[in-house]
């Protein structure tokens, strides 16, 4: 049995309406030619109820990964107090969390649409020795995710050093289970983190608003495990060969200017996926036009 799933928070509206399904179209495409049979125990897709049935029709087209979409109410029932009100950003940060109560195994890798696999990946090159590999970024650039995140877990955290990155990550299932745990010390978690973020809300007034409501849900699970002593019971450290996220992904309509994707499925490139940010405004078939070649 596998020791990772998958998980993708999915959304159909706002997309192209000529092709709301193109962006999972590359992802699963290039799943398909790269990820070793059998990779994810399960790849879970979670989406919000108008969306459960067309994404469950997809997926039955989908028969070399095991996929079960999740409808978010039903994962998170608290969250239908604030679909519509709170941002979607937000909203899909929080289920990247819950998921870890219905998660089977060990670890479990996230996704956003706008990801494709770029190099053949296997549970060794994403679980070496059986810890998680770990992209690393400075703490520095986004220094209000990581302020805080250190708010709402009572703790410092150090500025200076690095810290976890942005999707894709690898997620310990039993730490994320913790974490979650120890939000809801007082009240329920994603009351606790999501309500100051409602235009009514009494926190918005605060002075340190910015700084105590700006966390992410990558921020607050590495502080979890950096106060608990948990990094090195469940990463790889950062001097392993492979890295999650190409550094020639594009995350700005500006980084489309002779965008060439051959450095990112390049033989000696070591990362083993890449994206173009879907707020670029570029069509999936404009990216799948691009790569197309290296996924067939």
């Amino acid at each position: 049995m596998s020791k990772i799933s998958a998980v993708l928070p999915v959304t159909l509206a706002g997309r192209e309406a000529e092709a709301p399904f193109g962006l999972l179209d590359n992802l699963f495409l290039s799943l398909k030619k790269f990820a070793q049979p059998g990779l994810f125990e399960r790849f879970f897709i979670i989406a919000p109820p108008r969306d459960v049935e067309p994404l469950k029709a997809y997926a039955e087209k989908v028969d070399y990964v095991n996929i079960e979409v999740i409808d978010e109410v039903a994962l998170v029932p608290s969250l239908a107090n604030y679909a519509g009100i709170v941002d979607g950003w937000r909203l899909q940060q929080i289920l990247k969390l819950a998921i870890a109560e219905r998660v089977a195994t060990p670890f479990y890798l996230t996704f956003d649409q706008d990801i494709f696999f770029t190099h053949p990946v296997s549970e060794e090159k994403l679980l070496p020795d059986g810890k998680a590999l770990t992209q690393y970024e400075a703490k520095a650039v986004h220094k209000k995710w990581w302020q805080s995140s250190a708010y709402h877990l009572k703790m410092k955290t150090r500025l200076n050093e690095d810290g976890i990155q942005v999707t894709p990550a690898i997620l310990s299932t039993e730490a994320t289970q913790g974490l979650i745990k120890e939000l809801s010390a007082k009240v329920d978690w994603v009351d606790k983190l999501l309500e100051p973020h409602l235009p009514t809300s009494k926190a918005r007034f605060h002075p340190r608003w910015k700084h105590r409501h700006r966390w992410t849900e990558y921020t607050l699970y590495w502080l979890y495990l950096e106060k608990h002593n948990l990094v090195e019971t469940y990463h790889a450290d950062s001097s392993i060969g492979y890295t999650l996220l190409s550094e020639k992904a594009v995350w700005k309509i500006e980084g489309l200017d002779g965008w060439d994707p051959d450095a990112c499925f390049a033989d000696g490139d070591k990362s083993l996926f890449s994206l173009v940010q879907s707020s670029t405004g570029m069509p999936s078939k404009f990216v799948l036009d691009k790569i197309k070649k290296y996924i067939s």
